[in-house]
């Protein structure tokens, strides 16, 4: 089994090669390099048809950062289950979405542009397979397949009820503002991640962690939010995992002690990635995380932000002059050999350990 995590510095993806031969893609950037999906390239590059052999593609939420290039991806890889956050499901989203989707303004926004594509490529894909995506919440099994000597079954942890409730709130007052005024700029402002999908992949009673960007809020007195919430389910199930991506780029926000204490095994393999607009992970960040794993590598060194923060734009023609770095797409590469029970990191030349 493979687990290859990609990341340029502001973009994420996730492949996972099943012991089967099939995959999963968790979320998607466009190779700096060939400007198209890291994970086609990759897979192409392996020689494998992506029609062929992607079983599941998950959108673990609407970032920009982890939906690039999502679109051809849906597209390419026909035969996929798709996955994307319950939050879609509710009726002022899709008016909100059908809003934005018919400003050419707003449309060209890389965000907003990204998503416009997506659905309609999910759009697409139900139509040609009668297949229609599956919404994830907290315990919910999204993928299950026992074939030869394998038992594989993929759950996802998040969003809770609570933080879907909050999101159609948050959605009925973002469509409400925007009917009123149509404040372009608003719609960029960094949004909570509590709508994130966190997923646990079990092969063989043998588990994964893959912690999207769930975030955990300042505020969560009752525990309904995020990463508590994640441990309280008890339709989660959870299992001590070997592997743990590390969620929201190692922030101080996507950071619960007791995950570390309660969901994954001692001294687990930890990877990330980086997010260079907000220079994450911090130093104190990274040393944070070394108190409770010597084993932790990234897909690049951090840097600092390369241009102006978004919240400073006052007009929307200013968003053109945003131009990301170029760099490229690193890669940290674990492989489980199941005969000998073991988990061990393949240098790439393109990863950092920490």
């Amino acid at each position: 089994m493979e687990i290859s995590l990609f990341g340029p510095g502001i973009g994420e993806c996730c492949l996972i090669k099943l012991p089967t031969g099939q995959w999963i893609i968790i979320d998607s950037f466009r190779c700096p390099e060939v400007k198209k999906p890291v994970a086609l390239k990759y897979l192409e590059e392996k020689g494998l048809d992506p029609k062929l052999c992607v079983d599941l593609i998950v959108i673990t939420h609407w970032h920009s950062d982890h939906v690039a290039g999502m679109s051809e991806l849906i597209d390419t890889c026909d035969n996929a289950l798709i996955v994307i956050p319950s939050a879609f499901t509710n009726n002022e989203f899709h008016e909100f979405w059908s809003l934005i989707s018919s400003d050419h303004e707003l449309g060209s926004l890389n965000t907003l542009k990204e998503m416009r594509l997506a659905m309609e490529s999910i759009r697409k894909h139900f139509d040609r397979n009668r297949q229609a995506p599956k919404f994830a919440d907290e315990g919910k099994n999204i993928y299950y397949r026992n074939e030869g000597n394998y038992e594989i079954e993929v759950t996802t942890l998040s969003p809770s009820p609570d933080a879907f409730i909050q999101s159609q709130l948050e959605s009925q007052n973002l469509l409400k503002t925007f009917k009123a005024s149509n404040p372009k700029t608003h719609l960029t402002k960094p949004q909570s991640n509590n709508n994130a999908i966190a997923i646990q992949l079990t092969v063989n009673g043998i588990s994964l962690l893959f912690g999207g960007d769930l975030e955990e809020p300042e505020k969560n007195q009752y525990r309904k939010f995020g990463w508590s919430r994640v441990l309280d389910c008890q339709e989660n199930k959870i299992k001590r995992s070997i592997l743990f991506k590390v969620p929201h780029h190692g922030s101080e926000t996507g950071h619960q002690e007791e995950v570390w204490q309660k969901a994954l095994v001692d001294n687990t393999a930890a990877i990330l990635t980086t997010f260079d607009r907000s220079s994450l992970p911090k130093e104190r960040d990274i040393e944070r995380i070394k108190t409770y794993t010597s084993h932790l590598t990234g897909t690049s060194m951090t840097k600092c932000r390369s241009y102006r923060d978004k919240r400073d734009i006052k007009n929307i023609s200013d968003f053109a002059q945003l131009k990301p770095r170029h760099s490229v797409a690193g890669h940290v590469k674990y492989l489980y050999c199941f005969e000998e029970n073991k988990l061990s990191r393949e240098e790439t030349l393109k990863d950092i350990v920490y």
